[in-house]
């Protein structure tokens, strides 16, 4: 489905809205480009959110009861654009963000 919108919307205009969705608040944040087009639209799903509180969640606890943590704030670890790995070793933490991602993928062989 598209939006059709009427008028010319201005150039470089900031909007911003949180709605309620099934695990918590999403926020949308978007600025205006030319010819009725999004430059950057970003939206922060409530899994995100949720996520924060997993450290606290599983302290001390055993490795069994992870899952009831996890499964406890309903994670859709697709609506997160970001992925963080910890070296376990040097304790090294590093962030991927979906640039990185997409560097790890190998590009399609095209069958000629």
């Amino acid at each position: 489905m598209q939006a059709v919108i009427k008028d010319d919307l201005p150039v470089a205009r900031f909007g911003l809205s949180s709605v309620e969705a099934p695990r918590g608040e999403a926020h949308h944040f978007i600025v205006t480009g030319e010819n009725n087009r999004p430059r950057r639209w970003r939206v922060r799903a409530p899994t995100y959110q949720n996520l924060q509180g997993v450290p606290a969640m599983i302290k001390d606890q055993q490795l069994a009861d992870m899952t009831i943590a996890l499964g406890s704030i309903d994670p859709c670890f697709s609506c997160t654009d970001r992925l963080e790995t910890i070296d376990l070793q040097s304790g090294a933490a590093r962030v991927w963000v979906p640039r990185d991602l997409a560097g790890l993928v190998k590009p399609r062989q095209v069958a000629r």
